[in-house]
């Protein structure tokens, strides 16, 4: 059964630096941004333009949604940036990313991608 509430490091201290890094790649596709807001959130508040989305709902029930996220991102071999709503899902999905050896990074909340300027859309 998958440990969903188990986080294995603190969470990080350079999500500033990490939101540019992820800013500055997206659009040449040398990283994925990985939004894992339920859609409620999302539809409220907005969305990283060019994310990926898997609600946490569904990395908790390691819904084929998840499963074809993770070999993806193993394939692609690029960075994965991890948010939520404030950070503390985006850490334990970045925990469970990095025990499948992918490399990821919690960046947070949704607005520290926002004060970040990132580029978002609104989503219908």
């Amino acid at each position: 059964m998958l440990n969903f509430f188990k986080t294995k490091k603190a969470p990080s201290t350079d999500q500033p630096e990490k939101i540019k890094e992820a800013i500055s790649q997206l659009d040449s596709k040398a990283c994925i941004v990985l939004d894992i807001r339920e859609e409620r959130e999302r539809r409220k508040n907005g969305c990283v333009k060019g994310s990926t989305w898997v609600a946490t709902s569904k990395v908790k029930a390691q819904d084929p949604q998840w499963n074809s996220f993770i070999e993806t991102a193993k394939s692609k071999q690029v960075p994965v940036y991890v948010f939520c709503a404030a950070g503390v899902r985006a850490q334990m999905v970045s925990d469970l990313l990095d025990s499948e050896g992918v490399a990821s990074h919690n960046i947070g909340g949704f607005s520290d991608w926002k004060e970040a300027d990132g580029p978002t859309e609104h989503i219908a």
